[in-house]
Protein backbone atom coordinates (compact mmCIF):
# COMPACT_ATOMS: atom_id res chain seq x y z
CA UNK A 1 0.00 0.00 0.00
CA UNK A 2 1.48 3.57 -0.67
CA UNK A 3 0.63 6.38 0.99
CA UNK A 4 0.68 10.34 0.18
CA UNK A 5 1.50 11.73 3.63
CA UNK A 6 4.33 14.35 3.48
CA UNK A 7 3.78 14.75 0.12
CA UNK A 8 3.04 17.33 -1.59
CA UNK A 9 1.52 17.33 -5.25
CA UNK A 10 3.71 18.09 -8.29
CA UNK A 11 2.26 19.74 -11.66
CA UNK A 12 0.15 17.61 -13.85
CA UNK A 13 0.49 17.40 -18.05
CA UNK A 14 0.19 20.29 -19.66
CA UNK A 15 -3.43 21.16 -19.48
CA UNK A 16 -4.85 17.72 -17.82
CA UNK A 17 -8.17 17.68 -16.40
CA UNK A 18 -9.21 18.10 -13.09
CA UNK A 19 -11.05 15.71 -11.55
CA UNK A 20 -13.42 17.80 -10.06
CA UNK A 21 -13.96 19.40 -14.11
CA UNK A 22 -16.92 16.99 -14.14
CA UNK A 23 -18.23 15.76 -10.41
CA UNK A 24 -21.13 16.99 -8.79
CA UNK A 25 -20.32 19.26 -6.10
CA UNK A 26 -22.29 16.79 -3.79
CA UNK A 27 -19.39 13.68 -5.23
CA UNK A 28 -16.78 15.40 -3.65
CA UNK A 29 -15.55 13.82 -0.38
CA UNK A 30 -12.66 15.70 1.38
CA UNK A 31 -9.32 14.02 1.56
CA UNK A 32 -9.52 13.29 5.10
CA UNK A 33 -12.21 11.26 5.08
CA UNK A 34 -11.14 9.01 2.06
CA UNK A 35 -10.71 5.55 2.10
CA UNK A 36 -9.15 4.64 -0.91
CA UNK A 37 -6.72 1.72 -0.83
CA UNK A 38 -4.02 1.44 -3.22
CA UNK A 39 -1.45 -1.41 -4.58
CA UNK A 40 1.92 -1.80 -5.36
CA UNK A 41 2.39 -3.15 -8.10
CA UNK A 42 6.03 -2.55 -9.23
CA UNK A 43 9.17 -0.88 -8.34
CA UNK A 44 9.81 1.90 -9.28
CA UNK A 45 12.88 2.40 -11.85
CA UNK A 46 16.71 2.68 -10.28
CA UNK A 47 16.40 6.70 -11.73
CA UNK A 48 13.18 7.45 -10.24
CA UNK A 49 14.76 6.11 -6.83
CA UNK A 50 17.91 8.34 -6.83
CA UNK A 51 16.00 11.22 -7.97
CA UNK A 52 13.87 10.53 -5.34
CA UNK A 53 16.58 10.24 -2.85
CA UNK A 54 18.26 13.56 -4.19
CA UNK A 55 15.26 15.43 -3.56
CA UNK A 56 14.58 14.25 0.22
CA UNK A 57 18.06 15.22 0.72
CA UNK A 58 18.55 18.66 -1.16
CA UNK A 59 18.01 21.16 1.21
CA UNK A 60 20.67 19.14 3.49
CA UNK A 61 22.90 19.65 0.51
CA UNK A 62 22.01 22.98 -0.09
CA UNK A 63 22.98 23.93 3.78
CA UNK A 64 26.77 22.78 2.87
CA UNK A 65 27.34 26.05 1.06
CA UNK A 66 27.78 27.65 3.91
CA UNK A 67 29.59 25.27 5.76
CA UNK A 68 33.57 26.13 6.24
CA UNK A 69 34.30 22.21 5.94
CA UNK A 70 31.57 20.96 3.50
CA UNK A 71 31.04 23.15 1.05
CA UNK A 72 33.10 21.71 -1.84
CA UNK A 73 29.88 19.03 -1.66
CA UNK A 74 27.37 21.76 -2.91
CA UNK A 75 29.99 23.03 -4.89
CA UNK A 76 30.06 19.75 -6.82
CA UNK A 77 26.37 19.30 -6.75
CA UNK A 78 25.91 22.74 -8.50
CA UNK A 79 28.18 21.63 -11.19
CA UNK A 80 26.39 18.51 -11.51
CA UNK A 81 23.13 20.66 -11.90
CA UNK A 82 24.76 22.35 -14.69
CA UNK A 83 25.57 19.10 -16.56
CA UNK A 84 21.97 17.70 -16.56
CA UNK A 85 20.32 17.56 -19.74
CA UNK A 86 17.42 20.40 -19.64
CA UNK A 87 15.10 18.12 -20.57
CA UNK A 88 15.45 16.03 -17.18
CA UNK A 89 15.16 19.01 -15.22
CA UNK A 90 11.76 19.62 -14.89
CA UNK A 91 11.54 15.86 -13.49
CA UNK A 92 14.13 16.51 -11.04
CA UNK A 93 12.35 19.73 -9.88
CA UNK A 94 8.60 18.01 -9.38
CA UNK A 95 10.51 15.54 -7.32
CA UNK A 96 11.58 18.19 -5.10
CA UNK A 97 8.27 19.46 -5.22
CA UNK A 98 6.68 16.18 -4.42
CA UNK A 99 9.77 14.88 -2.06
CA UNK A 100 11.36 17.88 -0.39
CA UNK A 101 9.68 19.52 3.06
CA UNK A 102 11.14 22.69 2.08
CA UNK A 103 10.88 24.86 -1.85
CA UNK A 104 14.23 25.43 -3.20
CA UNK A 105 15.77 28.99 -2.50
CA UNK A 106 14.59 31.31 -5.37
CA UNK A 107 18.07 32.10 -6.50
CA UNK A 108 18.72 27.75 -7.15
CA UNK A 109 15.50 28.22 -8.78
CA UNK A 110 16.16 30.53 -11.30
CA UNK A 111 20.27 29.51 -11.82
CA UNK A 112 19.69 25.86 -11.82
CA UNK A 113 15.77 24.66 -12.80
CA UNK A 114 15.25 27.97 -15.38
CA UNK A 115 16.46 26.66 -18.42
CA UNK A 116 15.88 24.80 -21.42
CA UNK A 117 12.76 23.82 -23.46
CA UNK A 118 10.01 23.99 -20.74
CA UNK A 119 9.27 25.48 -17.30
CA UNK A 120 6.67 25.32 -14.58
CA UNK A 121 6.10 27.32 -11.48
CA UNK A 122 3.93 26.89 -8.99
CA UNK A 123 3.05 28.15 -5.46
CA UNK A 124 5.05 25.27 -3.70
CA UNK A 125 8.23 26.71 -5.04
CA UNK A 126 7.82 30.51 -3.29
CA UNK A 127 7.96 31.73 -6.87
CA UNK A 128 8.73 35.82 -6.45
CA UNK A 129 8.50 38.64 -8.61
CA UNK A 130 12.12 38.20 -9.51
CA UNK A 131 11.60 34.45 -9.84
CA UNK A 132 9.10 35.30 -13.10
CA UNK A 133 11.21 38.21 -14.77
CA UNK A 134 13.94 36.22 -14.66
CA UNK A 135 11.44 34.17 -17.31
CA UNK A 136 13.02 36.64 -19.89
CA UNK A 137 15.70 35.27 -20.57
CA UNK A 138 14.33 31.91 -21.50
CA UNK A 139 14.28 32.44 -24.98
CA UNK A 140 14.00 28.91 -25.73
CA UNK A 141 11.20 28.19 -23.56
CA UNK A 142 9.14 26.20 -25.59
CA UNK A 143 6.17 25.28 -23.14
CA UNK A 144 5.43 27.74 -20.12
CA UNK A 145 2.90 26.85 -16.74
CA UNK A 146 2.54 29.48 -14.44
CA UNK A 147 0.18 28.23 -11.78
CA UNK A 148 -1.60 29.29 -9.48
CA UNK A 149 0.26 32.67 -8.55
CA UNK A 150 -1.65 35.21 -6.96
CA UNK A 151 0.56 37.48 -6.44
CA UNK A 152 2.47 38.24 -9.37
CA UNK A 153 0.43 40.95 -11.04
CA UNK A 154 -0.59 41.54 -14.65
CA UNK A 155 2.73 44.26 -15.74
CA UNK A 156 4.92 41.63 -14.39
CA UNK A 157 3.58 38.74 -16.18
CA UNK A 158 3.51 40.80 -19.09
CA UNK A 159 7.04 41.89 -19.17
CA UNK A 160 7.95 38.14 -18.60
CA UNK A 161 6.36 36.78 -21.83
CA UNK A 162 7.44 39.73 -24.08
CA UNK A 163 9.87 38.37 -25.82
CA UNK A 164 9.94 34.49 -25.55
CA UNK A 165 9.27 34.14 -29.78
CA UNK A 166 9.62 30.38 -29.29
CA UNK A 167 6.37 29.47 -26.97
CA UNK A 168 3.77 26.67 -28.28
CA UNK A 169 1.96 25.65 -24.73
CA UNK A 170 1.08 28.80 -22.01
CA UNK A 171 -0.94 27.94 -19.07
CA UNK A 172 -1.61 30.66 -16.53
CA UNK A 173 -4.34 28.38 -14.73
CA UNK A 174 -5.79 30.11 -11.57
CA UNK A 175 -3.15 32.88 -11.56
CA UNK A 176 -6.12 35.36 -10.79
CA UNK A 177 -3.59 39.06 -12.10
CA UNK A 178 -3.30 37.36 -15.73
CA UNK A 179 -4.94 39.82 -17.39
CA UNK A 180 -4.99 41.57 -20.96
CA UNK A 181 -1.48 43.26 -20.57
CA UNK A 182 0.00 39.43 -20.41
CA UNK A 183 -2.56 38.30 -23.31
CA UNK A 184 -1.21 41.38 -25.45
CA UNK A 185 2.46 40.86 -25.05
CA UNK A 186 1.45 36.91 -25.78
CA UNK A 187 0.02 37.95 -29.32
CA UNK A 188 3.02 39.94 -30.04
CA UNK A 189 5.48 37.45 -28.88
CA UNK A 190 4.47 33.99 -29.41
CA UNK A 191 2.58 33.65 -33.03
CA UNK A 192 3.68 30.04 -32.50
CA UNK A 193 1.67 29.29 -30.00
CA UNK A 194 -0.56 26.20 -30.24
CA UNK A 195 -2.09 25.76 -26.87
CA UNK A 196 -3.16 28.14 -24.26
CA UNK A 197 -4.68 27.98 -20.69
CA UNK A 198 -6.36 31.37 -18.80
CA UNK A 199 -9.03 29.67 -16.62
CA UNK A 200 -9.30 30.89 -13.43
CA UNK A 201 -7.70 34.31 -14.40
CA UNK A 202 -8.51 38.09 -14.79
CA UNK A 203 -8.50 37.94 -18.81
CA UNK A 204 -11.20 39.42 -20.81
CA UNK A 205 -13.00 37.84 -23.45
CA UNK A 206 -12.54 40.83 -25.87
CA UNK A 207 -8.83 41.05 -24.82
CA UNK A 208 -8.28 37.84 -26.40
CA UNK A 209 -8.94 39.32 -29.85
CA UNK A 210 -5.39 40.57 -31.03
CA UNK A 211 -4.28 36.93 -30.03
CA UNK A 212 -6.85 34.72 -32.24
CA UNK A 213 -5.93 37.17 -34.87
CA UNK A 214 -2.28 36.14 -34.99
CA UNK A 215 -2.29 32.88 -33.38
CA UNK A 216 -3.41 31.23 -36.66
CA UNK A 217 -1.35 28.06 -35.34
CA UNK A 218 -3.92 27.74 -31.93
CA UNK A 219 -5.51 24.12 -31.47
CA UNK A 220 -6.66 24.10 -27.51
CA UNK A 221 -8.24 27.02 -25.99
CA UNK A 222 -9.47 27.07 -22.02
CA UNK A 223 -10.81 29.46 -20.41
CA UNK A 224 -12.76 27.91 -17.38
CA UNK A 225 -14.03 29.85 -14.30
CA UNK A 226 -13.16 33.37 -15.44
CA UNK A 227 -15.41 35.72 -13.22
CA UNK A 228 -16.03 37.69 -16.13
CA UNK A 229 -17.00 36.04 -18.64
CA UNK A 230 -20.88 36.63 -19.26
CA UNK A 231 -22.54 37.07 -22.60
CA UNK A 232 -22.49 40.74 -22.19
CA UNK A 233 -18.36 40.59 -22.15
CA UNK A 234 -18.13 37.55 -24.82
CA UNK A 235 -20.35 39.98 -27.44
CA UNK A 236 -17.40 42.24 -27.68
CA UNK A 237 -14.95 39.66 -28.68
CA UNK A 238 -17.80 38.27 -31.56
CA UNK A 239 -18.38 42.14 -32.70
CA UNK A 240 -14.17 42.26 -33.22
CA UNK A 241 -14.14 38.48 -34.91
CA UNK A 242 -16.54 39.50 -38.38
CA UNK A 243 -16.06 36.65 -40.56
CA UNK A 244 -12.88 34.92 -38.89
CA UNK A 245 -13.33 31.03 -38.96
CA UNK A 246 -10.36 29.02 -36.22
CA UNK A 247 -9.99 26.17 -38.91
CA UNK A 248 -6.98 24.94 -36.77
CA UNK A 249 -8.61 25.06 -33.59
CA UNK A 250 -9.70 21.61 -31.85
CA UNK A 251 -9.93 21.68 -28.87
CA UNK A 252 -11.91 24.34 -26.16
CA UNK A 253 -12.91 24.02 -22.64
CA UNK A 254 -15.03 27.15 -21.45
CA UNK A 255 -16.50 25.46 -18.32
CA UNK A 256 -17.63 27.43 -14.96
CA UNK A 257 -18.19 30.44 -17.19
CA UNK A 258 -21.88 32.57 -17.31
CA UNK A 259 -22.03 31.62 -20.77
CA UNK A 260 -25.48 30.69 -22.53
CA UNK A 261 -26.23 29.30 -26.15
CA UNK A 262 -25.93 33.20 -26.89
CA UNK A 263 -22.33 33.14 -26.36
CA UNK A 264 -21.51 29.56 -27.81
CA UNK A 265 -23.08 29.07 -30.84
CA UNK A 266 -21.73 32.38 -32.47
CA UNK A 267 -18.17 31.04 -31.32
CA UNK A 268 -18.39 27.38 -31.96
CA UNK A 269 -19.78 27.74 -35.37
CA UNK A 270 -16.32 29.04 -36.55
CA UNK A 271 -14.74 26.19 -35.37
CA UNK A 272 -15.63 22.89 -37.78
CA UNK A 273 -12.53 21.03 -36.98
CA UNK A 274 -13.35 20.87 -32.85
CA UNK A 275 -12.63 17.45 -31.36
CA UNK A 276 -12.97 18.70 -27.59
CA UNK A 277 -15.32 20.66 -26.15
CA UNK A 278 -16.15 21.24 -22.46
CA UNK A 279 -18.72 23.75 -21.73
CA UNK A 280 -19.76 22.20 -18.52
CA UNK A 281 -21.51 24.60 -15.54
CA UNK A 282 -22.74 26.55 -17.78
CA UNK A 283 -26.01 28.21 -18.92
CA UNK A 284 -26.22 26.00 -22.04
CA UNK A 285 -29.42 24.57 -23.36
CA UNK A 286 -30.06 23.40 -26.97
CA UNK A 287 -28.51 26.18 -29.23
CA UNK A 288 -25.41 24.20 -30.77
CA UNK A 289 -25.04 23.19 -34.26
CA UNK A 290 -23.64 19.90 -34.12
CA UNK A 291 -23.37 19.36 -37.63
CA UNK A 292 -20.82 21.78 -38.28
CA UNK A 293 -18.86 19.60 -35.94
CA UNK A 294 -18.63 16.41 -37.27
CA UNK A 295 -15.32 15.63 -35.92
CA UNK A 296 -16.09 15.62 -32.28
CA UNK A 297 -14.72 12.87 -30.21
CA UNK A 298 -15.14 14.35 -26.49
CA UNK A 299 -17.92 16.42 -25.17
CA UNK A 300 -18.86 17.80 -21.41
CA UNK A 301 -21.94 18.86 -20.90
CA UNK A 302 -22.33 17.99 -17.29
CA UNK A 303 -24.25 20.50 -15.31
CA UNK A 304 -26.10 22.38 -18.42
CA UNK A 305 -29.50 22.24 -19.00
CA UNK A 306 -30.20 20.61 -22.03
CA UNK A 307 -33.43 18.45 -21.89
CA UNK A 308 -34.07 15.04 -23.15
CA UNK A 309 -35.17 15.33 -26.93
CA UNK A 310 -32.58 18.01 -27.70
CA UNK A 311 -29.82 15.90 -26.08
CA UNK A 312 -30.94 13.42 -28.47
CA UNK A 313 -30.87 15.50 -31.39
CA UNK A 314 -27.49 16.61 -30.72
CA UNK A 315 -26.51 12.76 -29.99
CA UNK A 316 -27.58 11.45 -33.37
CA UNK A 317 -25.29 13.36 -35.53
CA UNK A 318 -21.90 13.19 -33.51
CA UNK A 319 -20.78 10.00 -35.24
CA UNK A 320 -16.95 10.26 -34.12
CA UNK A 321 -18.07 10.52 -30.09
CA UNK A 322 -15.27 8.96 -27.92
CA UNK A 323 -16.02 10.30 -24.19
CA UNK A 324 -18.59 12.10 -23.01
CA UNK A 325 -19.81 13.31 -19.58
CA UNK A 326 -23.65 13.83 -18.93
CA UNK A 327 -23.35 14.63 -15.36
CA UNK A 328 -26.52 16.24 -13.34
CA UNK A 329 -28.00 17.29 -16.41
CA UNK A 330 -30.62 19.92 -16.19
CA UNK A 331 -29.03 21.66 -13.09
CA UNK A 332 -25.99 23.60 -12.29
CA UNK A 333 -24.40 20.80 -10.38
CA UNK A 334 -24.55 22.03 -6.86
CA UNK A 335 -26.31 20.73 -3.55
CA UNK A 336 -30.11 21.94 -5.12
CA UNK A 337 -30.13 19.46 -7.62
CA UNK A 338 -30.80 16.58 -4.92
CA UNK A 339 -34.16 16.53 -4.92
CA UNK A 340 -33.91 15.20 -8.54
CA UNK A 341 -37.05 17.62 -9.87
CA UNK A 342 -34.89 19.35 -12.70
CA UNK A 343 -33.14 16.21 -13.69
CA UNK A 344 -33.13 16.05 -17.30
CA UNK A 345 -31.47 12.64 -17.89
CA UNK A 346 -34.04 9.84 -17.28
CA UNK A 347 -34.24 5.63 -18.02
CA UNK A 348 -36.56 6.71 -21.10
CA UNK A 349 -34.15 9.43 -22.76
CA UNK A 350 -30.87 6.53 -21.96
CA UNK A 351 -32.72 3.71 -23.92
CA UNK A 352 -32.79 5.81 -26.91
CA UNK A 353 -29.02 6.64 -26.29
CA UNK A 354 -28.14 3.13 -25.94
CA UNK A 355 -29.52 2.71 -29.67
CA UNK A 356 -27.47 5.49 -31.02
CA UNK A 357 -24.29 4.88 -29.04
CA UNK A 358 -24.93 1.21 -30.66
CA UNK A 359 -22.85 2.03 -33.53
CA UNK A 360 -20.54 4.44 -32.04
CA UNK A 361 -17.62 2.84 -30.26
CA UNK A 362 -17.73 5.28 -26.81
CA UNK A 363 -14.84 4.73 -24.65
CA UNK A 364 -15.44 7.10 -21.66
CA UNK A 365 -18.56 7.24 -20.00
CA UNK A 366 -19.82 9.82 -17.47
CA UNK A 367 -23.40 10.27 -16.00
CA UNK A 368 -22.95 10.69 -12.51
CA UNK A 369 -25.52 12.96 -10.87
CA UNK A 370 -28.57 11.82 -12.39
CA UNK A 371 -30.66 10.24 -9.76
CA UNK A 372 -33.29 9.97 -11.81
CA UNK A 373 -31.56 7.00 -13.68
CA UNK A 374 -31.77 3.83 -12.77
CA UNK A 375 -35.62 4.63 -11.39
CA UNK A 376 -37.04 1.81 -14.09
CA UNK A 377 -35.34 -1.40 -14.16
CA UNK A 378 -33.51 -2.57 -17.33
CA UNK A 379 -32.29 0.60 -19.17
CA UNK A 380 -28.97 0.87 -17.38
CA UNK A 381 -28.54 -3.18 -17.96
CA UNK A 382 -29.46 -2.03 -22.01
CA UNK A 383 -27.16 0.92 -21.78
CA UNK A 384 -24.20 -0.75 -20.31
CA UNK A 385 -24.70 -3.72 -23.02
CA UNK A 386 -24.18 -1.40 -25.64
CA UNK A 387 -21.01 0.03 -24.75
CA UNK A 388 -19.13 -2.85 -22.69
CA UNK A 389 -17.01 -4.08 -25.70
CA UNK A 390 -15.46 -0.43 -26.15
CA UNK A 391 -15.81 1.26 -22.98
CA UNK A 392 -12.65 1.59 -20.68
CA UNK A 393 -13.94 4.13 -18.00
CA UNK A 394 -17.64 4.48 -16.75
CA UNK A 395 -19.24 6.89 -13.95
CA UNK A 396 -22.54 5.99 -12.94
CA UNK A 397 -21.60 7.56 -9.34
CA UNK A 398 -24.91 9.27 -7.50
CA UNK A 399 -27.54 7.08 -9.70
CA UNK A 400 -30.25 4.72 -8.46
CA UNK A 401 -28.00 1.91 -10.30
CA UNK A 402 -28.34 -1.74 -8.27
CA UNK A 403 -26.14 -4.51 -8.97
CA UNK A 404 -28.53 -6.43 -11.48
CA UNK A 405 -27.54 -3.94 -13.68
CA UNK A 406 -24.02 -4.27 -14.23
CA UNK A 407 -25.05 -7.76 -15.20
CA UNK A 408 -24.77 -5.42 -18.81
CA UNK A 409 -20.64 -5.97 -18.19
CA UNK A 410 -20.51 -9.84 -19.24
CA UNK A 411 -20.70 -11.02 -22.55
CA UNK A 412 -22.86 -14.23 -23.71
CA UNK A 413 -19.42 -15.09 -24.85
CA UNK A 414 -17.22 -16.05 -22.19
CA UNK A 415 -13.52 -15.42 -24.01
CA UNK A 416 -14.47 -11.91 -24.22
CA UNK A 417 -13.32 -10.06 -21.72
CA UNK A 418 -14.62 -5.91 -20.95
CA UNK A 419 -12.20 -3.45 -21.89
CA UNK A 420 -13.14 -1.09 -18.80
CA UNK A 421 -10.52 0.15 -16.84
CA UNK A 422 -12.11 2.56 -14.23
CA UNK A 423 -15.60 2.19 -12.51
CA UNK A 424 -17.19 4.77 -10.35
CA UNK A 425 -20.02 3.16 -8.30
CA UNK A 426 -20.24 5.73 -5.34
CA UNK A 427 -23.20 6.25 -3.90
CA UNK A 428 -25.62 4.02 -5.53
CA UNK A 429 -27.85 1.26 -4.49
CA UNK A 430 -25.18 -1.76 -5.43
CA UNK A 431 -23.95 -4.63 -3.17
CA UNK A 432 -21.89 -7.66 -2.80
CA UNK A 433 -24.35 -9.12 -5.73
CA UNK A 434 -22.43 -6.65 -7.74
CA UNK A 435 -19.04 -8.68 -7.36
CA UNK A 436 -19.93 -11.56 -9.93
CA UNK A 437 -20.72 -8.97 -12.53
CA UNK A 438 -17.35 -6.66 -12.07
CA UNK A 439 -14.94 -9.88 -11.49
CA UNK A 440 -15.47 -10.11 -15.86
CA UNK A 441 -13.75 -7.18 -15.89
CA UNK A 442 -10.18 -8.42 -15.97
CA UNK A 443 -8.37 -5.41 -16.94
CA UNK A 444 -9.92 -3.42 -14.07
CA UNK A 445 -7.44 -1.15 -12.34
CA UNK A 446 -9.63 1.74 -10.72
CA UNK A 447 -12.87 1.07 -8.68
CA UNK A 448 -15.02 2.97 -6.83
CA UNK A 449 -17.57 2.24 -4.68
CA UNK A 450 -17.56 4.82 -1.62
CA UNK A 451 -21.35 4.81 0.12
CA UNK A 452 -22.55 2.01 -0.83
CA UNK A 453 -23.69 -1.45 0.47
CA UNK A 454 -20.50 -3.16 -0.64
CA UNK A 455 -18.82 -5.29 2.42
CA UNK A 456 -15.09 -6.47 3.19
CA UNK A 457 -15.90 -9.69 2.22
CA UNK A 458 -17.12 -8.68 -1.33
CA UNK A 459 -13.65 -6.24 -1.46
CA UNK A 460 -11.42 -9.54 -1.04
CA UNK A 461 -13.15 -11.37 -3.35
CA UNK A 462 -12.84 -8.51 -6.18
CA UNK A 463 -8.84 -8.17 -5.28
CA UNK A 464 -8.78 -11.90 -5.27
CA UNK A 465 -10.50 -12.05 -9.10
CA UNK A 466 -8.66 -8.54 -10.53
CA UNK A 467 -5.02 -8.91 -10.22
CA UNK A 468 -4.74 -5.45 -12.67
CA UNK A 469 -6.86 -3.55 -9.65
CA UNK A 470 -4.69 -1.18 -8.43
CA UNK A 471 -7.33 2.05 -6.23
CA UNK A 472 -10.38 0.85 -4.65
CA UNK A 473 -12.37 3.27 -2.77
CA UNK A 474 -14.73 2.03 0.35
CA UNK A 475 -15.20 5.21 1.67
CA UNK A 476 -18.32 5.46 4.00
CA UNK A 477 -19.30 1.53 3.28
CA UNK A 478 -20.58 0.79 6.60
CA UNK A 479 -19.66 -2.87 5.62
CA UNK A 480 -16.18 -2.18 5.71
CA UNK A 481 -14.40 -0.94 8.87
CA UNK A 482 -12.93 2.36 9.23
CA UNK A 483 -9.84 1.45 10.12
CA UNK A 484 -9.65 -1.33 7.28
CA UNK A 485 -11.00 1.32 4.24
CA UNK A 486 -7.26 2.25 3.42
CA UNK A 487 -5.87 -0.92 3.67
CA UNK A 488 -7.78 -3.46 1.68
CA UNK A 489 -4.85 -4.99 -0.41
CA UNK A 490 -3.13 -5.25 2.59
CA UNK A 491 -5.52 -7.54 4.50
CA UNK A 492 -5.68 -9.29 1.19
CA UNK A 493 -1.90 -10.19 0.97
CA UNK A 494 -1.74 -11.29 4.79
CA UNK A 495 -5.38 -13.88 4.62
CA UNK A 496 -3.13 -15.40 2.01
CA UNK A 497 0.01 -15.74 3.73
CA UNK A 498 -1.75 -17.05 6.77
CA UNK A 499 -4.30 -19.82 4.34
CA UNK A 500 -0.35 -20.47 2.66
Amino acid sequence: MSSSKGRRPGPSDFGAANKEDDTPATLRIAPSTAGTSARIVSVPPLTSLCTRVFALHYHELAELKDSQNESYRWEKCTQMLRSIPDSFLPRILNAIITWCPRSPRPEHLTTYFMRGESVTLTPTLSVRKETITALARCNSLRRLELLGLGQISDAVFASAVKNLKHLKQVSFARSPKVGPSTISSLAKSAVLLEALDISFTGVTPVSLYPLLRSCTSLKTLKASGCLNWTDATFSKLLSQLGTMVFLQLTSIKFSQNQLSDKSFTPFLNRCPSLKRLDISFTGFRKNFVSGLMPALEKLNLTATFVNGQDLLRLLSSLNSMRNISLGSLGTDGKKTFLNGANLTLVDSVLGNMAATFNMTPLQKVNLAGNTKLGTSRGALRSFIRCIRNTCIELNLALTNTHSADLEGLVSEDPQTIPPLKSLNLSSTSVDDEVIQWISACLQLSNLEVAQTKVTSEGVLMLIDTLTNLQNIDVTGCRGVQVADRRHMFKIWEENHLHSG
